[in-house]
């Protein structure tokens, strides 16, 4: 863990061994916790949308099928921002998927359509929202 400092000219230049590298700390682990949730979240919508196009083992119109096709990439790629520490992109992260959640229990306590799997979503959006909570707190710390 050595560290030399040499002058060439009016600039100073360090140098570093790889030793002294930063390594990730107990902040990133909130990120990418909740990076790697976000990303598992949209791949499997992703696949969800491609399978509904492309085959009749889940039945929704073209136009549902793309747009989950299309929200799952867009998760991912969110998901992927996070993992890298955005706190912007947590921050929006965090506001949609807290929208979601306040929408799917008003959903439920209004005894909405589909009761059945109002529960399994609710669930889902905790944890998301959790994790969201907790990485964004994370990265202000920082």
């Amino acid at each position: 863990m050595s560290t030399t400092t040499r002058r060439r000219g009016n600039f100073s230049m360090v140098q570093t061994d790889a030793a002294t590298r930063p390594t990730p700390t107990a902040r990133a682990w909130p990120a990418r916790t909740a990076g790697g949730l976000l990303v598992l979240l949209g791949l499997a919508n992703a696949v969800l949308g491609l399978l509904a196009m492309a085959s009749d083992l889940i039945l929704l119109s073209p136009g549902a099928a793309g747009g989950l096709l299309v929200l799952g990439l867009t998760t991912t790629a969110l998901g992927v921002m996070v993992l890298r520490g955005s706190g912007a992109a947590t921050t929006a992260a965090l506001t949609v998927f807290a929208v979601l959640l306040v929408l799917q229990l008003g959903d439920a306590a209004a005894g909405g359509s589909d009761a059945d799997g109002a529960m399994g979503r609710s669930v889902v959006l905790v944890v998301i929202v959790a994790a969201l909570a907790w990485a964004r707190r994370s990265i202000a710390s920082r």
